[in-house]
């Protein structure tokens, strides 16, 4: 016998044993009619039987136990022949094939022998997944890569370029792998329900068969001669195959270009800006006339003068961003004091040179909101106007300041000319005076605040937090704040130098829409000086230390700066509404494309598992699957026509007739609608023949 030869070549080989030749008389077609039987018996009670030399053996050995059973006893009875009972019988055990139990090494062995390939691409797969997520959070996240060990930080340290080739090179690699696993899968269960005693629906094993097209498989979901279960497993494979698709769109779906810090030294400070507090108002401003005693006016130090004049514009100070709110129509704009490195406590290191910026975490910020004009509120002069002006000058302003009634919680100010100066406390004009009105609104936040070593100037803005609006603001301390700043006479200052110079001066930009942006904007800083100016954080508390950390103050004032690198990187699915501001995003523990493309990858890996514990569960009875479905299903399977009464084998019912080679799909479907396909059995395949039975001359010969 072959060593390569089939289990069927053992069966009819081992019945052309002497041994088994011990038929003679009239009974010899009889007993060749039993030995048949028996041979197919000993088969079916072995359906894992495969073409492994050991398999080979077992059946033989079998065989020629089947065969001694039949010697014929003196009075022509069939009984075991005590000669042949010794030479050839075993005791039960795992290596008789007549028991229905298979041998344990084959049962452990099936999920190697069957499944080993698959195993291991689904493992691959899932291991390339892992990696392509990893890389995915790792490389394109929003935190620094400071917080890696330096290998791995100078692993993920690449440019956009790099990183955007390494990660769809892995997304392709998934991909396809996704797909590859996909398709096995669904073979795997094809097969599986082959291989079970009334087979598969045709139609349901094309919507499952990897050969189907997608235009065939969609035509079956749709089709009603398919039933329920054909369009399920149709669906299935047609939504599973979108599903690997749509995952590699929605990884890159969104996409924008931010900078991170590689930081090389932190350290702590004190940080950033409060809430106004009217109290410090006076001590600072006795400060100044203890340092000039005798002196008969207010002092306005230039210092001040100047840092009003453009505070919210200053990038030192301030950076500009989104309204929390603006109605249609209205001209908004925000502004986030946060102080930058200028109002940090030490000063910065001057150290690492070659890092040139300063990172401040979490730093207490204000945000003021101004929608330009008045709407719906109006001034009361003698509560809410101040005039100011000298005599002999016809330089002079008046400025109002009160809480709105349209939008709670805010409050309006103007600054009105007075073209013929002031006279008493009158605004005195001979032409309606030129203006300029906001309203506006104060925000508490906190924000990662990135400024650069050489210029102090704010560089960036993150994880800005949800705002809360303060709206029991101090419009007292407010007007005495202002009443300081806009009273040149009670400083002393000639009317030509003071900040009321400026607006009386740009009357004609005033009138124009366009050209009014800049005294608007001098007008926005002059309003946010005080907010700015009398915070815990400033020097308008005279507590306040210059260079060293003091103690005493808001806790969300103590926070940590470090020095750092900017560097390039590219973040994917930031999932961001339109209706609101990004920054209230910023802090966002997940990303929706990025946990959409993670679901949809773990669904196709979670079949495939699933598919591959199944068969190791249920032990199905598989072909060996080749890599050519299409010479499988042709040389493995046969046609059942189920339409036809059910007898003890299916070869009643066999469909021999087939289609005429115009056939489309329609004609197709209803041709199969009730055939179903049946995996032909390993002695269908190799049939064993019994040979003619000899006489005992001829088997003692």
């Amino acid at each position: 016998m072959s060593q390569h030869g089939h289990p069927g070549e053992a069966l009819e080989t081992t019945l052309g044993d002497p041994a088994v030749k011990q038929s003679q008389g009239s009974d010899s077609v009889e007993r060749g009619t039993q030995l048949e039987e028996s041979t197919v018996e000993v088969a079916a009670n072995y359906p894992q039987a495969d073409d492994s030399v050991e398999t080979r053996t077992l059946l033989e050995q079998s065989a020629v136990e089947v065969a001694a059973s039949l010697e014929p006893q003196p009075d022509g009875t069939p009984s075991e022949n005590p000669d042949h009972a010794g030479e050839h019988r075993r005791e039960p055990s795992t290596t008789s094939l007549v028991s229905t139990e298979l041998p344990k090494r084959t049962r452990l062995s099936f999920a190697l022998s069957k499944t080993g390939w698959d195993i291991a691409l689904v493992t691959l797969t899932t291991g390339v997944f892992v990696v392509t997520a990893w890389f995915a959070q790792a490389t394109f996240s929003v935190s620094s890569v400071s917080n890696l060990n330096s290998s791995l930080a100078r692993m993920l340290d690449v440019n956009i370029s790099s990183t955007l080739t390494i990660l769809r090179s892995l997304q392709a690699v998934l991909s396809v792998l996704a797909t590859s696993i996909l398709l096995k899968s669904f073979e795997m269960v094809q097969w599986a329900l082959a291989a079970r005693e009334d087979g598969v629906g045709s139609l349901c094993l094309l919507g499952l068969s990897p050969t189907s097209s997608i235009l065939g498989t969609l035509q079956l979901v749709c089709s009603r001669r398919a039933r329920w279960m054909d369009r399920a497993a149709a669906s299935a494979r047609v939504i599973l195959l979108a599903a690997i698709w749509i995952s590699g769109v929605v990884l890159f779906a969104r996409t924008r270009l931010v900078v991170e810090y590689e930081s090389v030294k932190t350290y702590n400070v004190t940080a950033g800006v409060g809430e106004f507090n009217g109290s410090y108002i006076p001590e600072y401003l006795q400060q100044f006339q203890d340092t000039n005693a005798g002196y008969n006016y207010s002092v306005l130090p230039y210092s001040t003068v100047v840092t009003a004049s453009n505070l919210v514009v200053n990038p030192m100070h301030s950076t500009a961003i989104d309204p929390v709110i603006c109605a249609s129509g209205r001209v908004c704009h925000g502004y986030l004091m946060s102080g930058g490195l200028i109002m940090t406590t030490p000063w910065p290191p001057t150290d690492y040179p070659s890092y040139p910026v300063v990172t401040i975490r979490d730093a207490p910020s204000t945000q003021i909101d101004f929608v330009r004009g008045i709407h719906n509120d109006t001034f009361v002069d003698s509560e809410d106007c101040l005039v100011f002006g000298a005599d002999g000058f016809l330089i002079g302003i008046k400025f109002c300041l009160a809480r709105s009634q349209s939008a709670p919680g805010s409050l309006f100010a103007g600054v009105f000319v007075c073209t013929e100066g002031k006279h008493g406390d009158e605004c005195w004009t001979n032409t309606k005076p030129a203006e300029v009105t906001t309203t506006f609104s104060v925000y508490r936040r906190h924000a990662l605040i990135v400024a650069a070593r050489s210029n102090f100037s704010i560089l960036s803005v993150d994880n800005v937090d949800v705002p809360v609006q303060v709206t029991n603001l101090d419009i007292e301390g407010l007007k005495e704040a202002y009443t300081w700043m806009f009273n040149f006479s009670a400083a002393g200052i000639p009317a030509p130098s003071s900040i009321a110079q400026y607006f009386w001066t740009v009357q004609d930009q005033l009138e124009n829409a366009y050209w009014s942006i800049e005294p608007y904007q001098i007008f926005q800083s002059i309003l946010a000086f005080p907010l700015w100016q009398f915070n815990p954080n400033n020097f308008g508390n005279v507590q306040l230390d210059a260079q060293n950390i003091v103690a005493g103050l808001p806790e969300d004032f103590y926070t940590t700066a470090s020095i750092g690198d900017p560097y390039d990187k590219i973040v994917v699915d930031r999932c961001v509404s339109d209706d609101l501001p990004l920054q209230l995003f910023a802090n966002r523990p997940g990303s929706p494309m990025f946990i959409l493309f993670c679901t949809l990858q773990s669904i196709v890996l979670g079949l495939a598992w699933t598919v591959l514990i199944w068969a190791w569960m249920t032990n199905p009875d598989l072909p060996e699957i080749s890599s050519y479905p299409l010479v499988d299903f042709a040389m493995k399977t046969r046609l059942v026509d189920a339409s036809l009464p059910a007898t003890n084998s299916h070869a009643g019912r066999d469909m021999d007739d087939g289609l005429a080679a115009a056939a489309g799909d329609k004609l197709i479907r209803k041709y199969l609608q009730n055939i179903r396909v049946v995996i032909r059995s390993k002695l269908e395949l190799r049939p064993a023949k019994v040979p003619k039975m000899a006489s005992e001359e001829t088997v003692a010969t």
